[in-house]
């Protein structure tokens, strides 16, 4: 993670500077949920200039890293509990409100079981259209490979995905830039959905159950005022979150304790309207039912 934001420093030297003067442009404005919309790294990336897909790739890069280095939060999950989550399936259209959850304002997921190491996540805001996506910049050890996803309503996973990628694709042709073929920018089908389940139970009601080593809870970042103007400080250090020991510690307790061989029902997604008038949407993860053989 750090080699990443040691490349982006070294090819752009002034550069989290330069984003945070954006923060004090009275003509721009975006929601608090976005650090930094992915225009303001194009046009540092660009210094003004012109446009290409290699700007565009550093700007990607930039914008997350630097929604990330100012938490550097690090997410693992119990082993028990991330196996059932990327087995539960994901038959409906994603409920997109959910993601506006998310904990920080761009969070590293530790993955197994695809050909990533982990996967960068944040809020992007198209100061274009006006409309959210969701980020994921996966991470293979060498490059980021980045994926937007559209919020703009609820939709199927791949229909979110080839939406963004659309949007993508008539924005870059502003700039000149040609893109032929848009699905050769998604990665494999199954390891978006792997992360998008890992995400659904981050950013559903399950947050008491993400913890640092010292009990500390995600926070996200809060800007400072400066004599230069509005600015965001890096952390020093990585926080490692622990996600999922307190429902999986629950489950295997229950397997262990029903004295006969179980056997799993199946996890599920389910959504429910909460609190007076029924005006909040949250969405739980239904953990997998610990059924006794005897019963």
């Amino acid at each position: 993670m750090r080699e990443f934001e040691k490349y982006i420093s070294q090819r752009y030297p002034q550069c989290w500077r330069e984003l945070d003067g954006f923060l004090n442009a009275p003509e721009l404005s975006w929601p608090d949920w976005c650090l930094y919309p992915l225009a303001a790294a194009i046009a540092v990336a660009s210094r003004g200039g012109r446009v290409d897909l290699p700007i565009v790739a550093d700007a990607q890069d930039l914008a997350c890293l630097a929604a990330w280095r100012v938490t550097r939060g690090v997410y693992r999950f119990d082993d028990w509990l991330y196996g059932e989550l990327v087995k539960t399936d994901i038959k409906t259209d994603l409920p997109m409100s959910v993601f506006f959850n998310l904990p920080q304002h761009c969070i590293y997921i530790e993955l197994s079981g695809v050909p990533f190491c982990g996967v960068f996540v944040w809020l992007e805001y198209d100061v274009n259209t006006q409309e959210a996506e969701l980020r994921l910049a996966f991470d293979d050890g060498r490059s980021l490979l980045h994926v937007p996803l559209s919020l703009v309503f609820e939709q199927s996973l791949e229909d979110a995905v080839k939406y963004a990628l659309r949007d993508a694709a008539q924005n870059a042709e502003k700039h000149g830039i040609k893109i032929a073929d848009t699905q050769a920018l998604m990665p494999d089908f199954d390891a978006m959905a792997h992360v998008v389940n890992l995400l659904l139970f981050i950013c559903s009601d399950s947050i008491t159950d993400i913890a640092a080593a010292d009990g500390g809870s995600p926070r996200r970042a809060v800007k400072s005022k400066t004599k230069q103007g509005w600015r965001y400080f890096p952390a020093d250090k990585e926080t490692l979150f622990f996600v999922g020991n307190k429902i999986a510690a629950s489950l295997r307790a229950e397997a262990q304790g029903s004295g006969v061989a179980p056997h799993v029902r199946r996890a599920h997604w389910h959504g429910y309207w909460v609190g007076q008038g029924r005006t909040q949407f949250v969405y739980r993860w239904i953990p997998p039912v610990i059924v006794s053989a005897s019963k």
